[in-house]
């Protein structure tokens, strides 16, 4: 669960998960661990598929250190694996593709069971409007209206392999998006344009204009947080 961190990366304003990580490796292993993540997330967000590497001398098995460190992490942090690699595998450089899950609880009254996991949007969305607009969205574009100004200048280039609307329940619209890489608050802007779209608070074909013309005052709102989920991250090209 993301709610209680200040994302993934370390910093000195409240906790963050590698922070807690390399806290508790750090213990485990005794001696000083630095971790790498496959993916920064923004506070708040969730993760359920995350990787990470980090290097060290010590002799443990893996499964001890799995074992180990979920009996040192918090209760809502857990390592669900841990395996040997390579000398030159990073957990960021190597990854071919990331995936994220957006998830909109769409009644009026709120999903109690799923708070933390699901953005509340309480008037009817057109989810036939969002796939539609959704389309645009996939191949290789420049998402430079869909970032922050301050990531902009390190280029905006991203090649999106798929984005899927779906409705897996009554009421919970869910939208996935795999990409080769993300440019900051890039899915929360997509999600948060498309909402808007299907409120019928913009028109359907601003994705295409966004793209066209790098304009971000085109877009719609910026999803909240709550309700994104990093999913997984690709090293296999067959899948």
């Amino acid at each position: 669960m993301g709610r209680n961190y200040r994302g993934w990366q370390k910093q000195h304003k409240g906790p963050t998960v590698q922070g807690e990580l390399e806290k508790a490796l750090t213990v485990l292993l005794r001696e000083k661990i630095r971790v790498n993540g496959a993916s920064r997330t923004d506070t708040g967000v969730n993760a359920r598929g995350m990787a990470a590497d980090f290097k060290t001398g010590s002799r443990m098995r893996a499964n001890r250190i799995m074992s180990g460190l979920n009996g040192l992490l918090p209760a809502d942090i857990a390592v669900t694996a841990v395996a040997d690699a390579a000398d030159d595998w990073h957990s960021r450089k190597s990854a071919l593709w990331r995936e994220y899950e957006y998830l909109i609880w769409n009644r009026p009254y709120p999903d109690l069971f799923r708070d933390g996991w699901t953005c509340h949007i309480r008037k009817p969305l057109d989810v036939a409007a969002i796939k539609r607009a959704a389309a645009a969205v996939e191949g290789t574009h420049d998402f430079k209206a869909f970032c922050v100004a301050s990531s902009a200048h390190k280029g905006c280039v991203r090649t999106v392999m798929a984005l899927l609307v779906d409705e897996p329940e009554p009421g919970l619209v869910r939208l996935t998006i795999r990409a080769d890489g993300f440019v900051h608050k890039m899915v929360r802007s997509i999600v948060g344009t498309l909402t808007d779209i299907g409120l019928g608070k913009i028109e359907p074909d601003v994705i295409e204009r966004m793209i066209t013309t790098g304009d971000r005052k085109l877009a719609g709102k910026t999803a909240p947080a709550r309700g994104l989920t990093l999913t997984g991250i690709g090293y296999d090209k067959n899948l």
